[in-house]
C-alpha cells in the first residue's frame, strides 16, 4: 500500500516540476467590466467572472472563462442576470515579459436568468382578508450562443503578476470592455 502511496506522490511532483519548468505555462485571472447590448431591456450590465488558460504553442493560448452579469438599464422593472460559459482562444503578437498584446475570440453558452411575476396568491399573512392577494415570483431561464472577438493588451506588474484590459466585439454581447487581474505560472 505504501508503494502506491509513494507512486502517486512520484507522479504529482514529476508533474508539477514539469509544469514549473515550463515558465509562464498557465494563468488564471479574475475579470471585472461593462457589457452593452447582451439583452435588449435592460441594455447594460456589470461584468465579473474567472478564466484560465493554457498555452498549447508558443504563441497560442486556450482558456475556459466564466462570466456572471447583473444586467440593469432604464427599462428595468424586474431583477434579470446573465452568466456566460466560453472556451477562448488567444493570440500573442508578443512575448515580451512586460508587454503583450493579443487577440482573442470565443463560442460559448450564454443563460439568462430573469426574476418575473408569476402569479397572484392569497396572502398567507392575512387570512381574514379574502380579498388581499400577494404577488408570487419564479426565475425565467433562456439560454442562447455568444460569439465574440476582440484586442487586449497583458501589462506585466511583477514576473507572473499582470493586468489586462480587453475590448470585444460580438453577436451576444455586441461590445463587452473587461480588466483581467491574472497571475501566470
Amino acid at each position: 500500500m505504501r508503494w502506491i502511496t509513494a507512486s502517486w506522490l512520484l507522479l504529482a511532483y514529476t508533474v508539477t516540476a514539469a509544469a514549473q519548468a515550463q515558465d509562464h505555462r498557465f494563468r488564471m485571472a479574475g475579470q471585472a467590466g461593462f457589457t452593452y447590448g447582451l439583452d435588449d431591456s435592460p441594455p447594460y450590465g456589470f461584468l465579473r467572472g474567472g478564466s484560465f488558460s493554457a498555452r498549447v504553442e508558443k504563441r497560442w493560448w486556450v482558456g475556459l472563462e466564466f462570466i456572471d452579469i447583473d444586467l440593469f438599464g432604464p427599462y428595468e422593472s424586474y431583477d434579470q442576470k446573465a452568466w456566460m460559459l466560453t472556451p477562448v482562444f488567444e493570440y500573442n503578437f508578443r512575448e515580451s515579459r512586460r508587454f503583450q498584446p493579443y487577440v482573442a475570440f470565443g463560442v460559448g453558452l450564454t443563460q439568462f436568468r430573469s426574476y418575473l411575476e408569476e402569479d397572484l396568491i392569497r396572502d398567507p399573512d392575512d387570512p381574514d382578508n379574502p380579498d388581499k392577494f400577494i404577488f408570487t415570483y419564479a426565475w425565467d431561464r433562456e439560454h442562447v450562443i455568444n460569439v465574440a472577438g476582440g484586442f487586449g493588451a497583458r501589462l506585466y506588474l511583477t514576473s507572473r503578476l499582470y493586468v489586462a484590459p480587453e475590448a470585444r466585439l460580438g453577436l451576444s454581447p455586441p461590445v463587452r470592455v473587461s480588466v483581467a487581474l491574472g497571475y501566470s505560472f
